[in-house]
């Protein structure tokens, strides 16, 4: 029976220090991801992966991505374009085609909405002739 009981006590002492070294392991991973996603590779690999996922978008991404990176005019109005995290009239967005999917231009925020809102109306107004 001590035979056992040393057995058991040193797979305990094992699976203790499997636990705290996957702590360890897991901190350094997450630190070494969070410096990842600072680069400028980081950064262009988030974009995309959102893209993709958020707008279903279609065609090259990474020319598109350059060329949001290097726009600084909004393509419809001329106004120069921001980097904000929120949502101002001059915040760089990235317009294109909801039904299809395919990019259209770079532009500030308020000609992006103003582009989707008469989309719809148009959408609207084409499903209306069609029913009539």
């Amino acid at each position: 029976m001590k035979r056992y009981k040393g057995l058991i006590t040193k797979n305990i002492n094992m699976v203790h220090n499997h636990k705290e070294y996957m702590r360890e392991y897991n901190k350094r991973k997450r630190e070494e991801y969070k410096a990842y996603w600072q680069t400028p590779k980081g950064k262009r690999t988030k974009r995309i992966s959102e893209w993709k996922r958020s707008y279903k978008l279609k065609g090259d991404l990474g020319m598109i991505y350059d060329k949001f990176i290097n726009t600084e005019k909004c393509e419809i109005c001329d106004r120069i374009l921001t980097d904000d995290k929120r949502a101002t009239s001059t915040r760089k967005s990235m317009d294109h085609n909801h039904t299809t999917g395919y990019f259209r231009w770079i532009c500030c925020h308020r000609c992006n909405t103003q582009m989707g809102h008469s989309e719809r109306k148009f959408m609207k107004v084409i499903h209306q002739i069609k029913d009539s």
